[in-house]
């Protein structure tokens, strides 16, 4: 059966419908009323008011059909936008990072192999380590090579190596570390930089700066 709010609307504008239970009237009333009219309240119907013979106004009763709901329209799912990842920091990439580890290690271990030949006394292998162009501070190559003979004769020395570092910057070698050298005629400590170049294939001493601590 309609409701007591759908006889309202149907009636709406027609003023000779009469509609009981639109004051005070119950439920009880309202159904007693519905049944009174041969209005199934079983089936979706209606009653509208109709103008009768003599100008009088009769209900009637009517089956209608159910009228649809509206749709319920779906809820508007927005997606949320793609969060860009944060982007990576630009950095230059300096030739360091990109060099491989196995050209540091080749030149760590030519430095220690260099350290060894001067504790050791051993000129020619001492030398062997340096670029051939290099002359340090000298005129030539050939006063550099005497200077490093003569000092390198007195086996009697000691040098050590503290924190030693490499950096790879377009194909040189950049190393430092701090140089403890010790015999019984003389000692200092100081910091060592090297630069270094492969050249046939060997990593040399291509120039060296030495500053005390």
């Amino acid at each position: 059966m309609m409701g007591h709010a759908a006889l309202l609307i149907l009636c709406a504008g027609l003023s000779a419908c009469s509609v009981p239970g639109s004051t005070d009237r119950g439920l009880n009333e309202q159904a007693a009323w519905a049944s009174n009219l041969g209005i199934d309240r079983n089936r979706p119907q209606a009653t509208a008011a109709l103008p009768g013979p003599d100008g009088k106004v009769r209900l009637t009763a009517g089956e209608l059909k159910p009228i649809p709901q509206p749709p319920v329209p779906a809820p508007v799912v927005v997606a949320p936008a793609p969060v860009a990842a944060p982007a990576a920091p630009v950095a230059a990439v300096s030739a360091a990072q990109a060099a491989p580890d196995s050209e540091r290690r080749e030149v760590l271990t030519e430095i220690l192999a260099w350290r060894k030949a001067w504790v050791e006394g051993d000129a020619g292998s001492y030398i062997s380590h340096y670029a051939p162009s290099f002359q340090g501070e000298l005129t030539s190559r050939s006063a550099w090579e005497k200077q490093r003979r003569e000092r390198l004769a007195s086996r009697d020395i000691a040098v050590k190596i503290i924190d030693l570092t490499v950096r790879m910057v377009d194909g040189v070698a950049l190393a430092e570390f701090e140089q403890r050298y010790t015999s019984k005629k003389h000692e200092d400590v100081g910091t060592k930089t090297m630069k270094l170049r492969k050249i046939n294939g060997k990593w040399l001493i291509i120039d060296e700066k030495w500053r005390k601590a």
